[in-house]
């Protein structure tokens, strides 16, 4: 399993347990890194994307965070 559909599960976790901001966030954020790592050469560095990526990132953790149980 990728990384973006794993993402995309947990998403479909958050919206059937009532948080489908979250799940929104989450598909829109893996969707744009997902881009954005496919469209760049592999011999280009991702520096013009590395500030979205990491907002996008950390968005996606703290999403994750706030529904973690341990």
């Amino acid at each position: 399993m990728t990384l973006e559909e794993k993402v995309k599960a947990s998403a479909e976790e958050l919206r059937t347990s009532g948080h489908p901001e979250d799940a929104e966030r989450l598909e829109r954020d893996i969707e744009y890194v997902s881009k954005v790592w496919a469209d760049s050469p592999a011999d280009v560095f991702l520096a013009d994307d590395l500030g979205d990526l990491l907002e996008c990132l950390q968005r996606m953790l703290a999403i994750l965070g706030r529904h973690v149980t341990v």
